[in-house]
């Protein structure tokens, strides 16, 4: 079986916004249970933190 039937087929029954068809097309077939460590969640809030306030600081200065 193809990979464009592969994923038709995994979205039979659910009521998706988006046809996992269209999502395949863009990032190929996405497989549930992926797991990101915690060290990866708190460095992406720290530095999204990083950002709003230096976006803040430099607008208030400027």
């Amino acid at each position: 079986m193809s990979q464009h039937g592969d994923v038709q087929g995994a979205g039979r029954g659910r009521n998706d916004l988006v046809d996992p068809s269209v999502i395949a097309q863009f990032v190929g077939i996405v497989e549930p249970g992926g797991e990101v460590s915690l060290s990866v969640v708190l460095g992406t809030v720290v530095f999204s933190l990083l950002v709003v306030f230096a976006t803040t600081a430099w607008w208030m200065l400027h």
